[in-house]
This record gives C-alpha cells, sequence and structure tokens, in this order.
C-alpha cells in the first residue's frame, strides 16, 4: 500500500514512538518543546483583563468588600492591574507588604517567560505564602527586608511609565473584605522617583531609617494637578502631613485604618476649635490598640466612627476642603513616619478629591459611633 510523501514523517514518527517517544510533529522546535512554561498559560491570566487600558493619566479604583467571593468592583481593580503586567515590554519593580494573589503571581511568571525583567521587594516576615513561593521557584527575584520595621510600601512600577499605589496589598483579602483603594498613574517622572525609592531596597538593601534620601517630597504636575510624592521616614512626613491638614480652611474628612498620632490628633482637634468640619472613620478593630486617638477625639466632640465592615477599613486616606487629598501606605502612626518603608501622595484637584469623597460617604454611611 502506498502513501502520500506527505504521510510518511507522520508513520515514522509514529514508528518511533513506539521505541523512544515522539517529541512533537514535523517542523516543531527543539527549542521551544524544550523552554519551561509557566505553570498557568499567560492567556488564562490576561484573558481576564481588560481589553482597553484607561485614557486618563490618573485612575483612581476602589475596592467593594463583600463577605464571600469578590464584587465586580473589586474584580474591575484586579483586571486593570493584570492588564497593565500582561503589556508590560522590559520590566515590572514591586514593593509590597503582603502577596498572595495567585493570578498575579502567574502574569508576572508569564512576563517573565517573555522577556519582561520582574523584581519584587517584599516584607520578609510575610515571604512565606503559596504565591511567593511560586515567584521564586520560576527564579524571580524576592528580596525581603533587613530591618526590624516593615517594609509597608504598596507600589507596582511597569515599563517606567505606570506606578499603581495606594492602600491595596495583593492579597485576597485586600480585594474582597477589605475596604482599600489603588491609583494609577502614567508618568515618567513619577515612576522614576518611584523606582529610585525601590532601588534603594532592591539594590543597595537599604530599608526603614537606613534610606539615604533626606528631603520634604518630590513635586510634579500631571495633567496640571499638582501632585507631591513623600517616602517615609526619608521624608519628614509627618511633619508636611500636620502642616498640610494644618491650612485646611472648611472641611477635613478621614480614613484611618491605624491611628495613634498625637501631633496629628491636636492638629484636629485645633481645627475643630478654628471652625473647621472634622469627620472621621477608624477601622474598628485596630481602634482598639494601644495608643489609638478614636476614644480621645470622641470625648473632645469630634464626629469620628468606628467602620462597619466586618473585613478591614484599611484605607489611610484625608480630605481637605473637598479639593486635596492624601493616600497612600501611610498608617497615621509613629511607626510610619520614623522607621517603616511607606509612601504618600498629596494630589489638588477637586474632582479627584470627589472620587475620594465619595468613597468616604460610602464607609461613613456604614459606619457607627
Amino acid at each position: 500500500m502506498r502513501f502520500p510523501k506527505s504521510f510518511l514523517p507522520v508513520i515514522t514518527c509514529m514508528l518511533l514512538a513506539l521505541l523512544v517517544g515522539c517529541e512533537g510533529w514535523p517542523g516543531s522546535s527543539p527549542t521551544a518543546a524544550s523552554k519551561p512554561t509557566p505553570s498557568v498559560p499567560e492567556t488564562a491570566v490576561c484573558g481576564r483583563a481588560s481589553s482597553s487600558v484607561p485614557g486618563n493619566a490618573i485612575q483612581i479604583y476602589f475596592t467593594e468588600p463583600q463577605t464571600s467571593g469578590i464584587s465586580e468592583r473589586s474584580r474591575a481593580l484586579e483586571n486593570e492591574v493584570l492588564n497593565d503586567l500582561c503589556q508590560a515590554q522590559h520590566s515590572i519593580n514591586i514593593a509590597m507588604y503582603s502577596f498572595t494573589l495567585e493570578d498575579i503571581a502567574d502574569s508576572l511568571i508569564a512576563a517573565e517567560s517573555r522577556g519582561v525583567t520582574v523584581q519584587i521587594v517584599m516584607e520578609s516576615d510575610n515571604m512565606d505564602t503559596a504565591a511567593v513561593q511560586k515567584l521564586l521557584r520560576a527564579g524571580i527575584p524576592v528580596v525581603g527586608d533587613t530591618s526590624d520595621a516593615l517594609m509597608h510600601d504598596k507600589f507596582i512600577i511597569v515599563d517606567d511609565a505606570i506606578v499603581w499605589t495606594g492602600s491595596l496589598n495583593a492579597t485576597d483579602n485586600s480585594l474582597e473584605t477589605d475596604n482599600n483603594n489603588f491609583v494609577r498613574f502614567v508618568s515618567n517622572e513619577i515612576a522614576q522617583d518611584y523606582t529610585a525609592e525601590f532601588n534603594e531596597m532592591f539594590v543597595s538593601r537599604e530599608f526603614g531609617p537606613d534610606s539615604p534620601k533626606e528631603a520634604d517630597g518630590t513635586e510634579f504636575t500631571l495633567d496640571g494637578k499638582p501632585i507631591k510624592v513623600y517616602f517615609a521616614p526619608e521624608d519628614r512626613v509627618a511633619k508636611q502631613l500636620i502642616a498640610l491638614v494644618g491650612s485646611a480652611q472648611r472641611t477635613i474628612q478621614f480614613l484611618a485604618y491605624s491611628f495613634t498620632s498625637d501631633s496629628l490628633a491636636d492638629t484636629l482637634l485645633a481645627e475643630k476649635g478654628n471652625g473647621v468640619t472634622v469627620q472621621g472613620v477608624f477601622d474598628e478593630e485596630e481602634s482598639n490598640g494601644a495608643g489609638g486617638e478614636y476614644d480621645h477625639l470622641r470625648r473632645a466632640g469630634l464626629d469620628v466612627r468606628l467602620d462597619g465592615n466586618p473585613g478591614l477599613m484599611h484605607e489611610k486616606v484625608i480630605i481637605l476642603d473637598g479639593e486635596t487629598v492624601v493616600f497612600g501606605s501611610y498608617n497615621f502612626t509613629q511607626a510610619a513616619d520614623q522607621r517603616n518603608d511607606e509612601n504618600l501622595v498629596v494630589i489638588r484637584d477637586a474632582g479627584l478629591a470627589q472620587q475620594f469623597q465619595t468613597e468616604f460617604e460610602e464607609v461613613y454611611q456604614q459606619s457607627q459611633p
């Protein structure tokens, strides 16, 4: 019986398979066959990402906590982060206090497999998670902090052009059960500033009080909006923050996961005495910690409340006069100011401040005295 010539390689492969096995069909590349693939194909992760990247230079996202599963709003936030990771061309640098999200880990492994340089800095006490161990097995470098204080930053830098930062950790609870914000900036200048901070930790292994930079923050203008970025402890953040809060003329609204700063509490009391309306929501569980300012401020007559979320009210936000918003990883504590690695952003823009005000109102309405 005669077979067409095109069948001969197939028959040969089948016969060889009986003896030694066959690696692939004719034309398959031995190099491609031997190259390790990510445990989850890139399409499985990137297929869930949004089809287009937002056009605005500043985009603000909030989680929507619920008792089981993940809400559409939280999923949209995660998908936008995945979208940027999936489109990365040459570099992804991440400083993250805690990391458990498998989808993010898989997208980073996929990025590394296509030639993107992926580097991560973490709080060393939080490195023993399945997601982090998967990254390490894939050969992605993950550097733990060398300080007794916390590496508490939460930021992602993509291709030296995009920065994500806010209160969100890369964890399931942060997305599903906790109140958090994560803000996306498209700016080479802001990315450069965050990269310098990242390199201090990843390259130079300088953490917390060992950070070499001594400054009062860095100013930027993006889409006509004044922005200032601070890194603690080197940028003397408390001094800058108290001066800023003390300049409020009409209203101060805040969301505080942890608030033990006596000087900031005194500033809020002084502002109330000057006729400024002050409202705040504390995380209920954390408010009971040593040195918490909730009882102090409430007894002094401020409109402060405890959150109604069974998860964490994890945001660290201050809104001044409906025009300026302060947010980041920086809790209102002495440790955040003097010991931990933290970042804080100040934006002067009524439109962006309004988005944070809407979030404040939602959390406030669910809170109780």
